[in-house]
């Protein structure tokens, strides 16, 4: 889906610090399981194969050890999985305390980007299905020079 055009170094924030209260399981939306694995595991394998990110940043619930075992335990898969393909580029994945907003999760992943970044995407772990396309479609509208793009 490339359009040709060179594309920025991308970073991407999965926000995933909400309670889920509204969902009514008693934990946050992101630990919820679908299909044997959390939301948060299946927004992040998405996000990962798209291949667009130089970082996937996450931001989580304060003091929630699980989901911070879960996107540990993510990277590991990650790392695994590209250990025999040394030209595939491998994301750093990174976690924050999330804020009691999502404008103040999302401040505090940006604030934890790496240097250099060009572009980023909020994701919600929530969109845990997203289709790669999507991400491709929104980083090569980016490169051809869009300031903000909505899918």
């Amino acid at each position: 889906m490339n359009n040709g055009l060179p594309r920025p170094v991308t970073a991407v924030v999965i926000v995933a610090a909400g309670s889920g209260e509204r969902l009514g399981y008693g934990m946050p939306k992101a630990r919820v399981q679908l299909g044997g694995d959390a939301i948060l595991t299946h927004a992040l394998r998405g996000v990962a194969a798209a291949g667009i990110a130089r970082q996937i940043c996450v931001a989580l619930p304060p003091g929630d050890t699980v989901l911070q075992e879960l996107c540990a335990a993510f990277a590991e898969e990650l790392r695994a999985a590209h250990a025999g393909n040394p030209e595939s580029p491998l994301p750093l994945v990174t976690t924050v305390d999330g804020g009691d907003t999502r404008a103040a999760s999302v401040r505090s992943a940006l604030d934890a980007l790496l240097d250099g970044t060009e572009a980023v995407l909020v994701h919600d772990a929530a969109r845990a299905l997203t289709p790669e396309y999507v991400f491709h479609r929104v980083v090569d509208a980016l490169a051809a020079g869009a300031v903000a793009v909505i899918p």
